[in-house]
């Protein structure tokens, strides 16, 4: 075998394992938690109804017709027409994703299905009947030129620098563990001419610890963490605070809510400390400006600029 099929022998392995690795994965998650994110993820929120009537419905809406396979094999489907990536067959995420940066260069947020009308009424001013997958292809073949989204494989490093702000405020006297909370990109990231995390990006977190005034004069603490934000692709990359970006003055508003709720800071872990007075209630509001960065290397598809 000479080197040229030697590399595309190695190359189908690799797509071969990461396939079987993702089989895996996903059919050892629970199915009503599984179908729940599905759902989510297409509507916006779980439907009602019995597990196998919310699944047709669903399998109706994005491929037009029910499967005669098991409830894992289905589910597995789905998920990865959703959500995988291959050289020949990308995603529903990212022909949504790769739609919206060409027509918009920003990205939309809320259910697939919302967004998908949303490009039809800005290109047709009307929304087109038919499964989700037939519609994305459709408008992709109308407007990418040859009718084909061009991509490319791309490492994001650790360390890339996101610059984000908060949607949702948190205050250390409502809030509680566990409660969600949602940031948004406020600038496209690009590694050399390649859209890694496009402007409008929506990253969620979760409230990890709440400590509350104590009467010694310690302020409110707020542990946060902020576990990953999508790629162009669809691809999750774990990131967190952005230590080095704050030390290094990129983060200039990193003391941000002074006249709300005191000087405040985030220190390590993505902990929010007070910096001026003292046994008070730390309140991170709505539009607070400061960078993270990706934790993980992870390599991931994506659009030429």
């Amino acid at each position: 075998m000479n080197r040229v099929g030697r590399i595309a022998l190695v190359g189908m392995i690799a797509i071969l394992l990461a396939t079987a690795l993702a089989f895996a994965e996903t059919s050892a998650q629970n199915p009503l938690e599984w179908l729940d994110r599905l759902e989510t993820e297409t509507y916006g929120s779980p439907s009602k109804g019995g597990v196998f009537e919310r699944l047709n419905r669903l399998e109706e809406t994005l491929i037009g017709k029910n499967r005669d396979e098991n409830l894992v094999k289905r589910l597995t489907y789905l998920d990865q027409l959703m959500f995988v990536n291959k050289p020949h067959d990308i995603s529903l995420i990212y022909k949504v994703q790769a739609l919206e940066w060409l027509i918009y260069k920003a990205s939309d947020s809320g259910a697939l299905i919302d967004r998908t009308g949303n490009i039809e009424m800005t290109l047709f001013q009307r929304k087109f009947n038919g499964p989700l997958n037939q519609r994305l292809e459709k408008l992709i073949s109308q407007i990418f030129p040859d009718g084909v989204v061009k991509s490319a494989w791309v490492t994001i490093p650790e360390g890339l620098r996101v610059k984000v702000k908060m949607i949702d405020p948190i205050h250390s006297a409502t809030n509680k563990v566990g409660d969600e909370f949602r940031y948004e990109v406020m600038e496209t990231v690009y590694q050399g001419r390649q859209v890694i995390f496009p402007v409008g990006m929506i990253g969620r977190g979760v409230l990890k610890t709440v400590k509350r005034p104590e009467k010694l004069g310690n302020d409110a603490r707020l542990t946060l963490d902020f576990r990953e934000i999508r790629a162009l692709d669809g691809t999750s990359v774990k990131v967190g605070y952005s230590l080095k970006a704050r030390d290094s003055g990129h983060s200039r508003r990193w003391v941000v809510g002074a006249s709300t709720a005191g000087m405040l800071a985030f220190g390590p872990e993505g902990i929010l400390i007070g910096l001026a007075v003292k046994g008070k209630e730390r309140e991170i509001p709505t539009d607070t400006e400061f960078y993270l960065e990706v934790t993980e290397s992870v390599r991931v598809f994506t659009l030429l600029e």
